[in-house]
């Protein structure tokens, strides 16, 4: 076995060096060959475990075995080992409001009641932002909290059917009769007056092209696929015309010519009269 040799060994044999050769080996411990344990000898250290000491709770700076911080359970819950390897148990009920969070074993922050009587978007106790509403018959203030409410007797104002906001709840406006509809108002409410849709042939009349909508459900129809021109006939701006030579009337209303324009009747002097046609 090696001896280590300590800085006082080292020392000494340093102070000593005008004694003589074999007097100095005596101190450094060495005789018929075989070396002394040095008395200064330090052991080589093992460094302990981590702080917790393996456990998986929190730490208690005053290890005691068998004792365990009695502040260890404050916000916790459930079963751990501090870091002595005593085991605590905090049970399941945290004080307050507070849930126990098993996973983490920790008694975290609820605020279930926090709506009552609130309005509003708000921050509860738990620092988490909450959306409270009233309940009908109550109106939410400027402050955020729910209050009494008067109804306005006219939210409907005509209106004969859908929903109104009376300033405290949704209020009905009446309903509409069979194969009827409720032609909503350009707002925010869902009230509006009964109508009844008209048919495609009576919102296309007059009409070869084009879309048209239904100004009661709102519903949209093309009116080429409802009316087309006969023959002899273009469709052009929506409407029906004649092509060129095709008879025409000068009368106001007729139909028009899709070019040019409807010529008059003329003598040629023969007794023979030009019809009036569609000419360039």
């Amino acid at each position: 076995m090696t001896a280590r040799l300590t800085w006082g060994t080292v020392a000494t044999c340093g102070c000593m060096a005008l004694v003589a050769l074999a007097a100095c080996s005596t101190i450094l411990g060495v005789e018929k060959g075989e070396p002394y344990e040095d008395a200064g000898f330090f052991e080589d250290v093992t460094l302990p475990q981590d702080a917790t000491n393996g456990s998986d709770g929190p730490v208690d700076a005053g290890c005691d075995a068998g004792k365990s911080d009695p502040n260890l359970c404050n916000g916790r819950c459930g079963k751990f080992l501090d870091s002595c390897g005593n085991e605590v148990d905090c049970g399941t009920k945290c004080a307050g409001n507070g849930i126990c969070n098993e996973a983490k074993r920790l008694c975290e922050c609820t605020a279930p009641n926090w709506c009552t009587g609130r309005c509003g978007k708000s921050i509860d106790y738990c620092g988490v932002e909450q959306t409270c509403t009233c309940p009908t018959g109550t109106v939410c203030n400027i402050s955020g909290f729910c209050g009494n409410c008067v109804p306005n007797p006219l939210a409907c104002n005509g209106k004969n059917c859908g929903y109104a906001d009376n300033g405290c709840a949704k209020q009905s406006c009446g309903t509409c009769g069979a194969n009827q509809f409720c032609r909503l108002a350009k707002t925010g409410d869902t009230a509006g007056n009964c109508c009844t849709p008209s048919t495609r042939e009576q919102l296309c009349a007059g009409k070869c092209d084009g879309l048209v909508v239904d100004a009661c459900n709102s519903r949209i129809y093309d009116c080429s696929n409802v009316n087309q021109c006969p023959a002899n006939e273009t469709c052009k701006d929506d409407k029906c015309c004649l092509n060129e030579g095709q008879p025409c009337d000068l009368a106001a209303g007729a139909k028009a010519c899709c070019n040019g324009h409807c010529a008059a009747p003329m003598d040629a002097g023969d007794g023979e009269v030009t019809p009036q046609v569609c000419v360039p």
